[in-house]
């Protein structure tokens, strides 16, 4: 969260990156020099002291993955439901992740459900007979 005195403002990782990353937005100072300007909390607006001393909030991390909060996987026609911790790990072995064949790169333009891909390859794919 922000280490400034009085503010009690968390961040999600993501938040927290944009937060503290260098602006190219310059601003002039009293000498009508020009400064980039510095990286400010979006709650408090006061400058962040040091990036160093910014980290993520890790307990509200735990905290929101504690909750048993579930998604439908993102990919066509796979319907599952699955809880939010676990999305990447089913995402990884879905049978409906869509795929490009291995032969893309030498022409071939099929894409289509992981699951499909053994038998496109084996039996329709013209480039695989190569």
């Amino acid at each position: 969260g922000c280490p400034n005195e009085g503010c009690d403002a968390r961040f999600c990782s993501t938040c927290l990156h944009r937060s503290v990353a260098p602006t190219n937005r310059l601003q002039n100072n009293n000498d009508n020099e020009q400064q980039q300007e510095k990286s400010k909390c979006p709650c408090c607006r006061e400058e962040f002291p040091s990036a160093t001393f910014i980290t993520p909030d890790i307990a509200l991390k735990q905290q929101i993955m504690s909750y048993q909060l579930t998604t439908v996987c993102p990919f066509p026609n796979c319907q599952e439901r699955v809880p939010l911790v676990q999305l990447k790990n089913h995402e990884m072995t879905c049978e409906y992740m869509p795929m490009r064949c291995k032969y893309y790169s030498m022409g071939c333009s099929w894409t289509g459900p992981k699951r499909d891909l053994a038998a496109h390859t084996s039996l329709g794919c013209a480039y695989s007979k190569v």
